[in-house]
């Protein structure tokens, strides 16, 4: 299925055949922004494309696959070895596709799903030897409340909790520390909204709340 999820979009862009919307990968002129105003009336802000919910549908059944073989009866060595072959395959072919078709985030281009799903793996290899294999930095609370809740805070930081944290918070880092340093303004910024975005989580886990499909 991802396979055809990856193909169909590669397909569409090149080959879309309305005049104005012909352009693969020139923003506004593409088959994504055709297919934004085709369902919605308009190009949506930044050219983001709807229509990326097929190609980015491999992460979803890739992510489940990963998820698939760490609850498996693999030995750690086993798993920690398939989820590096898998992410180098991902970089290779990622890597490769960019050489004709460009690493294009808002459009979900076969080159960004491949590169940024194989990045992704390689951070969990990394993570799960760290973590579970090596036992580097053990289970915390302060992990395990945002594992619990991970559909939660994608969600909610998805449709604006991050930025109606940030928004609360720029006035007074850029009042105190922006004529200093306007990046350490925008980092100690990051951190608050982060550590604001995690304590919701914990409100949650305090509460025994969990949201789960």
């Amino acid at each position: 299925m991802h396979c055809y999820a990856l193909l169909l979009p590669t397909l569409l862009y090149r080959f879309f055949p309305v005049v104005g919307f012909d352009q693969a990968f020139i923003a506004g002129q593409n088959f994504g922004a055709w297919f934004n105003i085709f369902i919605s009336g308009y190009e949506y802000e930044g050219h983001w494309a709807a229509f990326n919910a097929l190609p980015t549908a491999a992460h979803t059944i890739w992510g489940l696959m990963a998820g698939q073989l760490l609850m498996s009866t693999y030995t750690d060595t086993e798993k920690l070895k398939r989820l590096i072959i898998a992410a180098l395959i991902c970089l290779a072919v990622g890597y490769s596709v960019s050489i004709f078709t460009p690493v294009i985030k808002r459009i979900s281009t076969s080159a960004f799903v491949f590169l940024s799903g194989g990045w992704t793996i390689l951070a969990l290899a990394a993570c799960y030897w760290v973590i579970d294999i090596k036992s580097y930095i053990k289970k915390t609370l302060v992990f395990t409340v945002v594992g619990m809740n991970p559909l939660f805070i994608y969600i909610y930081s998805s449709i604006g909790g991050g930025d109606l944290f940030r928004k609360i918070v720029k006035p007074f880092t850029n009042s105190f520390i922006q004529g200093y340093s306007p990046w350490l303004a925008s980092f100690i910024l990051g951190l608050i909204v982060l550590f604001c975005l995690w304590y919701v989580c914990y409100w949650l886990y305090h509460k025994r709340i969990f949201i789960k499909i």
